[in-house]
């Protein structure tokens, strides 16, 4: 291409070599043509403007050289050079004063030195750049009529020629002058033919196909570019005949390295939208896909300036590329190009709903805005455009979730005048599902994720279901996506578009539920899987959803826990939302079961809250804790069950070993919150009797581990113990402290803690308290060293207790007490604080009525006091012999005995203060038999003085042989009961409290069911 822009020839020459070098120019010919009737009174005056412009150039004594440049009649030295260094600082020049210029004629011989001045490009560049400022001065200050006649001789080509200069500063300001020219002149009709071939050329590339531009300098590209913008802005209607030019300009601009330019282009690509509209289909795909890349441009003011550009180009035809943006694949089809290499898709839209910058996210939302809402064809690209406004919804900057909630309740009202005749029926039959009663009162209101604050407008909800089930097959696939960023999002997405779909989710549930137990799994999700299954749970009838819960709970295969865990997880998320109503709602028609009862009845079976998984019955407990703690309302009346199941979860043993006893402890304390306690111990103690009642039922051999744990729990509950409780508690305990599944709260049955604490409203029944000595006694006798001795021990004492037994039950009892006690005395392996508590036992048992008195229970208690008085603790020697003056006060033999035991000499020469007690103990109750035991004792005489003195009593007087006739035999002539005998009498009282201690029959209704288990002893018993 010849740009037109050489230095030889005439001016007019020049121009018409320009005008005539491509055919896009010829345009500029047509738009003269069709617009010289609006220019007729300027037709005439531009000839003679010239004529006086040469002959004011002639005038100024410069010749014609720098006017015309053609140098044949010129009086000038040709200079040797062309100057192309930078302009160097001169005084600044003195713009001519527009007031003296009184019309064009004038104005051409006030500004021909200058003029010729620009032509001459052998003199130094600061004599161009001084006559450039003139030039900039006049047309900022010339009268606009003026101006406008003398834009295109006198200003336009005389600056269009210094686009080429070789100085960047001249460069530069001939195009501020230009673009100063442009913006003052009401229309660029006349500069248009002219200026856009430059353009083209100066902000093309270097070479035809290179990438290198041929403007080197950035700035000056850019001013360029803006010159462009002023020029299609101030020519609306020429903008038809230099499309061509200007789309050959963008192309290369859009690629530009400078960000300005790439904004600049942006803004050209605006207005040619803006004036051209769709006359611009033909070239609108090709423009569309020259801009999307810059969509991903690494400075945000650019990919907001794309955004924009190609928001009005969609309007043009260009609506197709649309699927590019989102990089869509058609599920049937395969491109050819896909069988020769890649066939890579980018999508442009993923990025920006993602890009890092506030201002383009919040643009990227406005254009799609304008898409679904102005754009013919929005009803083609729905579906693949909104997930975009809903990701937007989520954003963590406000703007953008404002501007996407403006936008959704636009599409809403958008939908609703569109399908107004469609929803007449709705309306008026239907008035909730405009309200928010969906959402419940109180402590069963829903709450709302943000950014939602009330209920999305009905056209909306609608547009959302309509377009569900297109996107989520794709969301849910990315919830398993590897990365984790974007299954966050694709959790945080499927949440809001439930939060529209509302009840519409049935038809999905299923798929739903399988979803969220795999993403439940995923610590990455699992906050935002919680709150969409409570959006589901509140939403979709709980009938619908239990279903798939419950059934892959019971039937999925036992070594499926992972899968267990997370249907779990998905069913405590379901009850957090379900309303209180629904879950009220009975399964049939009369029937008394709820949803509630479902639940609780799948939850209680012992592979789940029994299970030897940890995450199984750590996820149990966390159910039951997101019950107490989202819905108190619909649960509080349930609050025994919920209980019973933390405690089998995460109770007993295997909870403190596994860490699960946490979880448990969580889930009782939010029980108890939600029940109005204090405490879960408190609410426990309230609960007692429906704890137990289940327990009851139990077979012999049908205890294990978790039921063991309830019965604990029941047993260490605070609070006043009932008869009926008391009673169940001893006997179960009694039952099942010994078998292997109480190994682990063993110690905790042995302690009878609402026995030894205080806790009975009354009395224990007769029975009750030879089944609790039964059952504490034996153990500790077995093994006295153990942890559970001393809590035992305080048990049977406890018992033995007046105010917790009768005096009857104490002596039916005493035989079976002294003989454990005696045993446990006389044990080398029972630690000091064991023999004590055994000592004192004995020393309770004394104080009943009548207990003491059967020579069995003292040939048993007396030598195993005798033998503690010479114990190396003394407190264990106090102890015994604080039991053998109460032992001594029950009966003569006792008293006999006793004083003899505390009369031994070394005791006495020790002056050990059990003569001293058990002597005045026994001479006080027994006189006879006393002084008989003292008299046998033969101590010497000054030894009984210092003992009478010490004891305060007469140690000798009257007695005679019949008074202590055969006591000195009577201890070891005491033979135990045969041992059957005695199995007998312990399995006639287990029989005579209802309990089947054997390994007989259970009835269940009309049936009998054999145990399945071998015969063995429940417990010792003795």
């Amino acid at each position: 291409r010849d740009r037109g822009m050489g230095m030889g020839g005439s001016v007019d020459d020049i121009w018409e070599k320009l005008k005539a070098s491509s055919a896009p120019s010829q345009h500029a010919l047509k738009a003269k043509r069709l617009l010289r009737g609006v220019h007729a009174g300027e037709s005439t005056s531009r000839g003679a403007p010239s004529q006086s412009s040469r002959s004011a150039s002639q005038g100024t004594g410069r010749g014609t050289t720098a006017a015309r440049g053609d140098g044949q009649d010129g009086s000038r030295e040709p200079p040797s050079a062309p100057s192309t260094s930078e302009p160097t600082p001169e005084p600044e020049a003195v713009s001519p004063s527009p007031a003296n210029f009184a019309d064009l004629e004038d104005l051409e011989r006030g500004l021909a030195r200058d003029l010729n001045s620009l032509a001459d490009t052998q003199a130094p560049a600061s004599t161009r750049l001084r006559s450039l400022r003139v030039l900039r001065g006049v047309i900022d200050t010339l009268d606009a009529n003026l101006l406008r006649e003398a834009s295109l001789v006198s200003f336009a080509k005389p600056l269009l020629r210094r686009f080429e200069d070789a100085s960047e500063q001249c460069r530069e300001e001939a195009t501020d002058a230009f673009t100063a020219l442009t913006i003052r002149l009401e229309s660029a009709v006349d500069l248009l033919p002219y200026a856009v071939p430059v353009l083209r050329t100066r902000a093309g590339p270097a070479v035809p196909e290179g990438k290198d531009p041929k403007e080197p300098s950035e700035e000056v590209r850019a001013k360029l570019h803006h010159l462009l913008v002023n020029l299609l802005t101030k020519g609306p209607d020429e903008c038809e005949y230099f499309a061509p030019e200007a789309v050959d300009i963008l192309e290369f601009a859009v690629e530009d390295s400078h960000a300005d330019v790439a904004v600049l282009a942006c803004e050209s690509l605006e207005v040619l939208v803006r004036h051209l509209g769709r006359r611009l289909a033909p070239v609108s795909k090709n423009l569309a896909w020259m801009f999307f890349p810059n969509l991903t441009h690494r400075r945000a003011k650019v990919r907001v300036a794309t955004l924009r550009a190609i928001r009005g180009l969609m309007h043009c035809g260009a609506h197709e590329t649309i699927l590019d943006l989102v990089a869509f694949q058609h599920p049937n089809l395969v491109p050819v190009k896909a069988f020769y290499g890649d066939d890579q898709k980018v999508n442009y839209f993923g990025k920006l709903a993602t890009d890092g910058s506030v201002q383009v996210r919040c643009e990227f939302v406005r254009v799609i805005g304008d898409w679904m809402t102005t754009l013919i064809e929005r009803l083609d690209h729905e579906s693949r455009l909104l997930p975009y406004v809903i990701s937007a919804l989520t954003d963590e900057a406000d703007v953008v979730q404002k501007e996407a909630m403006d936008l959704m309740d636009r599409l809403g009202v958008q939908y609703e005048k569109e399908h107004e005749k469609d929803l007449k029926k709705l309306m008026y039959y239907m008035p909730e599902a405009f309200g928010e009663d969906l959402y419940g009162v109180g402590e069963d209101a829903l709450t709302l994720p943000p950014p939602f604050t009330k209920r999305p407008r009905l056209g909306s909800r609608i547009l959302i279901k309509n377009n569900f089930k297109s996107v989520v097959n794709p969301v849910i696939g990315e919830m398993s996506s590897w990365q984790i960023e974007l299954r966050a999002k694709a959790a945080v997405l499927l949440r809001t578009m439930l939060v529209f779909l509302e009840d519409n989710a049935l038809q999905h549930v299923s798929h739903l539920c399988d979803a969220f137990i795999s993403a439940s799994r995923d610590d990455a999700v699992v906050r935002e899987v919680k709150e969409c299954c409570k959006l589901v749970g509140r939403f979709v009838r709980p009938g619908d959803w239990m279903g798939p819960l419950l059934e892959r709970l019971r039937g999925s295969s036992f070594n499926d826990t992972a899968g267990r865990v997370g249907a779990l997880a998905v069913l405590a998320g379901c009850l957090s939302g379900a309303a209180k109503d629904a879950m009220e709602e009975r399964d049939e028609q009369g029937s008394e079961r709820s949803n509630c009862d479902d639940v609780l009845e799948a939850l209680e079976d012992r592979s789940i809250s029994g299970s030897a998984d940890t995450k199984l019955r750590i996820q149990l407990c966390e159910l039951v804790s997101a019950c107490a703690r989202e819905k108190p309302a619909t649960w509080r009346s349930r609050g025994s069950r919920l209980c019973a199941l933390a405690i089998r979860a995460g109770g007993g043993e295997i909870g403190a070993r596994d860490g699960s006893a946490a979880h448990m402890e969580s889930a009782v304390a939010a029980l108890a919150t939600a029940c109005g306690h204090a405490s879960g111990a408190d609410l426990i103690g309230s609960i007692r009797s429906e704890l137990i009642a289940p327990l009851r039922s139990l077979p012999a051999f049908g205890w294990r581990a978790p039921d063991v744990a309830v019965l604990a729990a029941a047993a260490e509950a605070p609070g006043k113990c009932t008869p009926a409780d008391a009673a169940d508690l001893v006997r179960l305990s009694s039952l099942v402290v010994e078998r292997p599944p109480a190994e682990g709260v063993r110690s905790r049955l042995l302690a009878f803690p609402f026995v030894s604490r205080g806790q009975l409203s009354a009395p224990l029944e007769d029975g009750d308290v030879q089944l609790l000595l039964g059952a504490a006694l034996p153990p500790v006798a077995t093994e006295p060293g153990g942890s559970f001795t001393v809590a035992a021990l305080a048990a049977v004492a406890a018992a033995l207790d007046p105010v917790n037994s009768s005096d009857a039950a104490a002596r039916e009892a005493a035989s079976l007490v002294a003989r454990h006690v005696a045993s446990i005395l006389e044990s080398e392996a029972a630690p000091a604080n064991v023999r004590c508590d055994a000592a004192n036992v004995l020393e309770r048992l004394a104080g009943r009525e009548g207990a003491m008195e059967p020579r069995g229970v003292m040939a048993h208690a007396l030598p195993a006091l005798r033998s503690r008085l010479d114990d190396p603790n003394a407190g264990v020697r106090a102890s015994a012999s604080r039991t053998l003056a109460a032992v001594a006060a029950t009966s003569p033999l006792a008293a006999y005995h006793a004083v003899r035991a505390a009369l031994q000499p070394h005791l006495v020469a020790a002056g050990d203060c059990a003569a001293v007690e058990v002597t005045r103990a026994a001479i006080a109750s027994h006189p006879s038999a006393s002084r008989a035991a003292v008299h046998a004792s033969e101590l010497s005489s000054d030894a009984l003085k210092s003992l009478g003195e010490s004891s305060g009593v007469e140690l000798t007087g009257d007695w005679s042989r019949a008074d202590v006739d055969g006591f000195d035999t009577a201890l070891d002539a005491t033979v135990d009961a045969d041992e059957a005998q005695v199995a007998a009498q312990a399995m006639a009282r287990l029989a005579a409290v209802g309990i089947d201690a054997g390994n007989t029959p259970v009835a269940e209704g009309d049936a009998v069911v054999e145990e399945a288990e071998p015969k063995e002893e429940l417990f010792d018993l003795d």
